[in-house]
């Protein structure tokens, strides 16, 4: 790389060295307004002895007042509540067994046990323990409550 000094013709030689005294005079304007303009800092004699802080009077509220509520969250967590998830509650277990079933072309029944011990005999559509019968099998039957299904098989008894 070549570093020979760079010749502006003298056109651009003067633009620069405006641009640069006008921004010096902005700068230093800007410092004499600023020390010029008086500040709002209370005034103390130099002579008086400092007194102790003390509480910001109840008619008068500090200028920082109003963001204390930012000051006591905590950063870390989320800048809204989280609400938890709304669960159903559980419905509770069906308590019906299931002892037999009679199927036949037309004729399909299934004998099922409440949870007093009372035995009855029922069919398709039908309801036990606020549960409907859906569709009952050789081997098992399919109760219906509150859009939930249960699947009964039949209880074997062994015998002694």
């Amino acid at each position: 790389m070549d570093l020979r000094l760079v010749r502006l013709p003298i056109r651009q030689q003067r633009r620069i060295l405006t641009g640069l005294s006008g921004a010096l005079a902005m700068s230093l304007l800007a410092v004499v307004l600023l020390w010029a303009l008086p500040l709002d800092l209370p005034r103390t004699d130099p002579g008086a002895v400092m007194q102790p802080a003390t509480a910001p009077s109840a008619q008068a509220p500090g200028p920082l007042e109003g963001y204390a509520i930012i000051w006591q969250r905590d950063l870390q967590q989320p800048l809204f509540d989280i609400k938890p998830p709304v669960t159903a509650p559980a419905a509770p277990a069906l308590r019906v067994q299931l002892l037999g079933t009679a199927i036949d072309p037309g004729f399909t029944y299934g004998i099922f046990q409440t949870a007093a011990g009372e035995s009855k005999l029922l069919s398709i559509g039908q309801s036990i323990e606020g549960a409907t019968i859906v569709a009952i099998t050789a081997d098992s039957a399919v109760l219906r409550r509150d859009q939930q299904e249960f699947h009964l098989n039949v209880v074997r008894k062994e015998n002694p």
